[in-house]
C-alpha cells in the first residue's frame, strides 16, 4: 500500500509486503518447473549455483516452447487434414516421426 511518505512504503507496509513478494517469488519458480531447492536459490544474487540454476531451467523452457510449437502446427494442420487417415497424410506422419 502507498502512503502520503513522499510515495514510499512505511515500515509496516514494507514489513507487511515482504512475505507475500517472497510467496510471489517462491510460487513464480515453482510455476517455472524449478524444485524447492532450486527455488531456494534464486532470491540470493551470489548464491552459489543460482545463475546455472536459473539459465539451466531457461533452457528447458526453451525447449518445451520449441515442442510446443511443433505440436501446435500439428495440430492446427489435422484441423484442416483432409485425409481419412492421419498415417495417409505425410504432414501427419512427418509428426509422427519426430
Amino acid at each position: 500500500m502507498w502512503s502520503a511518505h513522499h510515495g514510499r512504503l512505511t515500515a509496516t507496509e514494507t514489513t507487511t509486503r515482504r512475505p507475500w513478494t517472497r510467496l510471489r517469488i517462491v510460487l513464480g519458480c515453482r510455476e517455472a518447473g524449478l524444485s524447492l531447492e532450486q527455488t531456494r536459490l534464486v532470491p540470493h544474487r551470489n548464491g552459489s549455483g543460482r545463475d546455472e540454476v536459473i539459465r539451466s531451467q531457461r533452457d528447458q523452457i526453451d525447449r518445451q516452447l520449441t515442442e510446443l510449437g511443433i505440436t501446435r502446427r500439428f495440430l492446427d494442420h489435422v484441423l484442416t487434414c483432409q485425409h481419412s487417415l492421419m498415417s495417409r497424410c505425410t504432414a501427419c506422419s512427418a509428426y509422427a516421426r519426430t
